[in-house]
């Protein structure tokens, strides 16, 4: 008797239009881009502001690449401190409120994200973007797709726990570890 594996994956197509929206959207620079997702309804899962743009700073400047950092809906001040907190001699590209289709459109164009365990990370697996997912209050294990590149950034915070007794992820972690994190995932773009 064998069982067979059940891949973990999903699939977003989007339009002609979104797809040509992201291309003039993009096209200032042909160097490389990638995005960054501040906002998730629960507060929990959301990182510091402070700490994505210091990340998004470090790499930037690191790897001469444009931050495209997402305006999420109700949030819209989140991308405001966002960019008052971003140090960079790179650009910061502030995307408006954008329909899912058009966000998607833009995660085909990007090199890759760095978001938290929320809508837009499954998004970014949909449409096979790279991801470095920030996981501060739930767990990598039940999301973690099988047919798209994914590096979680977690550390266990033993002191709150899961319904299944497991520890949650640590809210508070440090850049030098999501930056190591991160050239995890730089290393295995193509």
């Amino acid at each position: 008797m064998s069982i067979d594996t059940i891949r973990r994956g999903s699939t977003f197509y989007t339009s002609t239009k979104a797809r040509q929206f992201s291309s003039e959207f993009l096209a200032k620079d042909k160097k490389g881009y990638f995005a960054i997702n501040l906002g998730a309804r629960v507060p929990e899962k959301r990182w510091p502001v402070e700490k994505y743009a210091e990340l998004a700073s470090k790499i930037s400047d690191q790897y001469a690449m444009q931050t495209v950092v997402f305006t999420n809906p109700g949030m819209e001040e989140l991308t405001d401190k966002f960019i008052l907190n971003y140090v960079s001699d790179r650009e910061c590209i502030p995307a408006p409120l954008l329909s899912l289709d058009r966000v998607a459109a833009l995660l085909e164009k990007v090199n890759f994200l760095i978001t938290g365990d929320t809508a837009l990370m499954h998004l970014a697996f949909g449409v096979k973007c790279p991801t470095l997912v920030l996981f501060t209050h739930t767990r990598p294990e039940v999301v973690k797709p099988d047919d798209c590149q994914h590096v979680p950034c977690f550390i266990e915070d033993r002191s709150s726990l899961d319904e299944c007794g497991l520890p949650y992820g640590m809210a508070d972690i440090p850049i030098e570890y999501a930056l190591r994190r991160f050239e995890i995932l730089y290393a295995q773009l193509d």
